[in-house]
């Protein structure tokens, strides 16, 4: 049995299925933080309180009283390194450098809050984003030599051609 998958893009049907795409997209990847964020800011004032710590203390407990938003944050941070970064310009070094000022901004945040309850996460969270920020270092180092080799290679082939 053959099944013939052909549609119309830009049609009817199609955009139907692209708007519920988006729509789902845009709610799993904004969403879930948003929705996280309100519900512990409307119960910030009873984060102690045994029902709303079975139910959201993963959510904060990890983190010191004044940082109960921080895993949202942290959810932010990952939206925007898996998903967001897939948005610019794929394989560029501006994809690089956007997602290293995501990842040094995080870093920063880490090293001068100290959000989490146990200093060794603390030093955990900074030890394994300041590897990722020395990975993101050399793909982009790596990228710019690269990029350097080829500018050397089309500037010997123009040389040599003009002769």
């Amino acid at each position: 049995m053959w099944i013939q998958l052909i549609g119309m893009c830009y049609q009817r049907e199609h955009l139907i299925a692209t708007s519920f795409a988006v729509f789902c997209i845009f709610f799993y990847v904004c969403g879930i933080p948003a929705i996280s964020l309100f519900v512990l800011w409307k119960n910030k004032k009873n984060l102690d309180n045994e029902k709303i710590k079975a139910t959201y203390g993963s959510l904060y407990q990890a983190y010191k009283p004044e940082y109960w938003y921080f895993e949202c944050v942290e959810m932010l941070k990952k939206m925007a390194l898996a998903g967001g970064l897939v948005l610019v310009r794929p394989g560029s070094s501006t994809q690089i450098t956007i997602g290293l000022l995501i990842t040094f901004a995080f870093f920063l945040m880490v090293l001068d809050w100290h959000p989490y309850e146990d200093k060794t996460d603390n030093r955990l969270q900074a030890s394994a984003v300041s590897i990722y920020i020395y990975y993101q270092y050399i793909y982009m180092t790596t990228f710019i030599i690269y990029f350097f080799r080829c500018l050397t290679c089309v500037l010997f082939y123009i040389h040599n051609t003009s002769r």
